[in-house]
């Protein structure tokens, strides 16, 4: 069932595919077959990209060893494309002026690199939206949510239980509370629980959920599982709302202007104009 934020989202996201790229045609959800008007036709899926940035983003994903595109890239409420849309300009080249990034994103010093859907355990598997690092070294695993309206859940069944029993639960114990291991918590809140198994490593590591203020079914869930993490573990998860993030990175004076323009465009294609100043009153950790 579609959240109101998610319907807002998508009236904004078809209205933007009119208006700022010129694009009357629906795109089709490959799910269903049916046209949908916040889904730009397949074959011209770049247009999913900032335009400033679109050629450099082009070509980093036509390199061999590059990310591949999800199916559902031409939507433009792609998770993926949001991911790539926002962090692209600091892939390289980090945060060289200011450390609104880095500081939202609790790294100790400025960002030296983003990178894209990285698998740090070949064994385990979780893909990582955007791994952020610091010029000191220290990493934060970014999990990137945008009109989702849940954080994913698992099958109960002898694969993942046995993924629970040998990967997951030995670690989270002493990092979650004992109820969320339970198999019907564990598997319901599955994706926010395995991002949670991440931080059992190197005890610098940060873990960062990105994910909109206004959609409250995704916040409410996210909470509900924080509230189960431990002092200790806590302090090194971040909760970070796309409308503030984006505001702070276009108010920050020490901020290149091309920087702030890059926020700005991220800010009128993601966030609906009703919605930008209402979040302002929800704070992150």
């Amino acid at each position: 069932m579609k959240s109101d934020y998610e319907k807002h989202l998508k009236a904004h996201l078809a209205e933007y595919k009119r208006r700022h790229l010129g694009v009357e045609a629906d795109g089709i959800w490959a799910k269903n077959g049916q046209a949908y008007p916040h889904i730009l036709p397949s074959d011209i899926y770049a247009q999913n990209l900032l335009e400033l940035i679109r050629s450099d983003l082009l070509g980093f994903l036509e390199q061999p060893k590059s990310i591949k595109r999800h199916t559902d890239f031409h939507h433009l409420n792609s998770s993926q494309a949001f991911a790539l849309n926002l962090f692209f300009p600091y892939a390289a080249a980090g945060e060289p002026s200011g450390h609104t990034l880095s500081g939202a994103f609790g790294l100790p010093d400025r960002l030296a690199r983003v990178e894209f859907e990285v698998i740090l355990d070949e064994r385990e598997r979780t893909n990582v939206d955007a791994v952020l690092t610091s010029q000191s070294g220290v990493r934060t695993f970014c999990e990137v949510k945008l009109s989702e309206s849940e954080f994913g859940s698992a099958r109960a069944d002898a694969r993942h239980r046995k993924k629970l029993q040998n990967i997951y639960a030995p670690h989270l114990q002493g990092i979650v509370q004992p109820s969320l291991l339970e198999e019907a918590n564990f598997f319901r809140d599955y994706q926010i629980l395995r991002n949670l198994w991440l931080l059992h490593g190197d005890a610098t590591t940060r873990l960062a959920f990105l994910l909109p203020a206004a959609n409250e079914p995704l916040v409410a869930q996210l909470e509900r599982v924080l509230a189960g993490v431990t002092a200790q573990y806590r302090a090194r998860v971040h909760v970070v709302f796309v409308e503030q993030l984006l505001r702070r990175l276009q108010d920050d004076p020490d901020a290149s202007p091309a920087m702030r323009r890059h926020a700005q465009a991220v800010e009128e294609k993601y966030v609906p104009a009703g919605m930008r100043v209402a979040a302002q009153d929800r704070t992150s950790s």
